[in-house]
């Protein structure tokens, strides 16, 4: 007998049914709460899509508010892109006295090109022909932490990966010792609040559909001894008891940490170590934050460093929300891309390129900014000045400050020279992508002082610091100091124009006022006294006196001309523009003032009397936006050709606001009387000054 049709689809359903006399339809309790399941898994994946989705447009979002150069995508593009496509499109040379050959031929090529159009639009087998370039980079997540806290820090983990950055975590928390208690009942409560940690960072990161791998295992090792040759990895300050140990990390530890990376997935790891007893010890995450550095940094260089794609020339002229877009398909391939597709036994590039310290403390404090954070440290040359000047209030409102300081000096010595390290609060996890894409500060550092403290989008407590290892900066004054041929070089490099080299050192031996130099001539800003009168004899820049006279501005007093300012072109784009602007400040129109006393070798440190800064540069020059940003004013010459720029002395304009302020309210004028004619004296003084290129 066949069976009822009713039947047989509830077989075909998985369903169970039951037949009454009168052969009407009985759903079981079961079968009904199965019919039900497909219903409420539908709303459940929407709502799953749904945050997907919202979590997608954050991450576009992101990228977009980071405001990328073209110089930016370019740097970022040619380390964290897909390798360009190599494929070889088929010949479609045709003889043309066989018609079969000819049919064969056509037929094979568009077979070809049929194939290769469905390879490109398939996302699986493009990530399988087009492997990505993982970069790693070293995290600390100082906590404690609400869940809300840590969940928006771990989306910006997640965002980092769909970029290329995979994040090798250490745990850590303020409210624990830095080292293990003697107590073993303590000992065992620490150590399980800090596994803990780990558990939730997985949970989070996987919350934001990034694969996080927890290492509980031990990966570095405790050396009581001095004879090992990666160095000492201490934290002054951090460690007490432990200074004399040694953390180290083998290749059997570092393994755990290659797999994972290789892999895609996040690696978390406790701050524990194997002392020589074979004994898993908690030691502080800076430490083993040290030891990875040292490790992964000397893990070689296989194909992921030398295997960098660059952007194409047409990227070169393209906008910014091109630039974006580029960068989000980059993101796309990143996230998309099958990690089998690098061979197991390949040497993998564990050489980390980033360094991130999130804390609840914000950036590192400035003595020049009254407590609030540095933009950009150059650790070369303010390291020790920043430590020697942190107040004692410090301590308590930044605890930490001092030693992330040394971690970030430490761990950058053994990174490559472009690496960079961002301390942040866990309240800006948008910088963290910011600083990804343009290894950049949040506000450049050379920008007036006025407009980080005042203008919207401000410095606060919050705003993060980001450290590089720099170049020391020097202020030469005298021309005998000058290695003339090193700076030939630079000039040449930087304008592409050939130096009168005579005529040139001939002028700066009569009228020279000093020469501040970045590193072994990475960069210099060569400042000329104008307008001295004949045969007005040159005395260097020296401490002027301060007295009331001083501070007025004197139409009869020499100009302090920017003659030249040069960065070479493979340290464009690495801050050391913002290095020399801001030492260059420092000796002219911001002298006398708190936040123009500086570590420079040779530099004044603050003390004197601010001077105006003009310079002058050819109407067309596309650097001018950069000059608009850093002068007070500009005027363009009456042949068009030039457009001259100053800063004010910011001394004497801080005494013309508190004139207004306890004067009556009188408004600071446009152009007060002892700045009158003072232009048109520039004009003329620097019009006279001679070309420096030769014919």
């Amino acid at each position: 007998m066949r069976p009822p049709i009713h039947t047989l689809l509830a077989a075909r359903n998985g369903t169970q049914h039951a037949l009454t006399s009168n052969g009407k339809r009985i759903i079981n309790k079961q079968a009904r709460s199965s019919l039900q399941i497909p219903q409420a898994r539908y709303r459940h994946d929407s709502q799953v899509l749904r945050d997907i989705a919202s979590e997608d447009n954050d991450f576009i979002l992101s990228i977009l508010q980071a405001s990328p150069s073209v110089r930016d995508s370019r740097s970022y593009l040619s380390s964290f892109a897909p390798p360009p496509s190599t494929s070889v499109s088929p010949s479609t040379d045709v003889l043309p006295s066989d018609t079969t050959t000819t049919t064969t031929t056509t037929t094979t090529t568009i077979s070809a090109e049929s194939s290769a159009d469905a390879a490109k639009a398939n996302p699986l087998v493009n990530s399988l022909l087009d492997p990505i370039l993982r970069r790693p980079a070293l995290v600390k997540i100082q906590g404690p932490f609400t869940d809300a806290q840590l969940d928006s820090i771990c989306r910006g983990m997640a965002h980092l990966q769909k970029l290329g950055l995979v994040s090798v975590i250490v745990v850590d928390r303020d409210d624990l010792p830095s080292t293990e208690s003697k107590d073993r009942f303590e000992a065992q409560r620490q150590r399980a609040i800090v596994r803990h940690e780990v558990e939730r960072v997985v949970h989070f990161l996987g919350r934001h559909r990034a694969v996080a791998r927890p290492i509980f295992s031990t990966v570095a090792r405790i050396s009581e001894t001095q004879n090992r040759t990666q160095g000492q990895n201490t934290i002054p300050g951090k460690d007490n008891g432990e200074k004399q140990a040694e953390v180290f990390v083998e290749e059997e530890g570092l393994d755990h940490v290659r797999r994972a990376v290789r892999e895609g997935e996040i690696p978390v790891l406790l701050p524990v170590a194997l002392d020589e007893g074979c004994r898993s010890r908690r030691i502080s995450s800076n430490r083993v934050l040290l030891a990875l550095a040292s490790a992964m940094s000397g893990s070689g260089s296989g194909s992921g460093s030398s295997s960098s794609s660059t952007l194409s020339a047409n990227a070169a002229s393209s906008s910014s929300s091109t630039i974006a877009s580029n960068l989000i398909s980059a993101s796309a391939s990143t996230s998309a891309s099958d990690p089998s597709t690098v061979p197991p036994n390949s040497k993998f590039d564990l050489t980390p390129v980033r360094l991130l310290i999130i804390n609840r403390e914000g950036g590192i404090p400035s003595y020049a900014r009254q407590g609030l954070p540095h933009l950009s440290i150059n650790l070369a040359s303010e390291y020790t000045y920043i430590t020697r000047t942190f107040l004692p209030q410090w301590r308590e409102s930044h605890p930490t400050s001092l030693s992330n300081l040394s971690l970030a000096n430490g761990c950058l010595a053994h990174m490559p020279k472009e690496s960079s390290a961002l301390v942040v609060s866990h309240r800006s996890p948008a910088a963290m992508i910011a600083n990804l894409i343009t290894n950049k500060p949040a506000h450049s550092a050379s920008l007036p002082h006025s407009l980080l403290v005042e203008s919207e989008g401000r410095i606060t407590r919050d705003t993060p610091t980001l450290l590089r290892k720099g170049l020391p900066v020097r202020v030469l004054r005298s021309l005998e100091e000058v290695d003339q041929g090193k700076l030939t070089k630079l000039l040449e490099t930087s304008f592409r124009r050939k130096l009168d080299k005579k005529k040139y050192y001939d002028r700066l031996r009569r009228d020279l006022d000093f020469v501040i130099v970045v590193g072994d001539y990475a960069g210099a800003a060569v400042c000329t006294l104008e307008g001295k009168g004949e045969g007005a004899e040159h005395t260097p820049a020296a401490i002027p006196a301060l007295d009331s006279s001083s501070e007025k501005a004197d139409n009869n007093e020499p100009i302090c001309y920017l003659d030249k300012f040069a960065v070479h072109p493979s340290h464009q784009g690495d801050g050391t523009v913002d290095f020399l602007w801001v030492a260059l400040r420092d000796e002219t129109y911001g002298l006398g003032l708190l936040d123009a006393s500086n570590p420079s070798i040779g530099s004044l440190r603050g003390v004197g009397v601010g001077r105006d800064l003009v310079w002058r540069s050819r109407a067309d020059n596309p650097v001018n936006k950069w000059y608009f940003e850093r002068s007070s004013g500009f005027v363009r010459t009456p042949d068009g050709r030039w457009k001259v720029f100053w800063c004010d002395a910011e001394q004497r304009l801080k005494e013309l606001w508190r004139e207004r302020e306890f004067g009556g309210g009188r408004l600071v004028r446009v152009v007060e009387d002892e700045e009158k004619g003072r232009v048109e004296r520039w004009e003329r003084e620097i019009g006279s000054v001679p070309s420096a290129w030769a014919a």
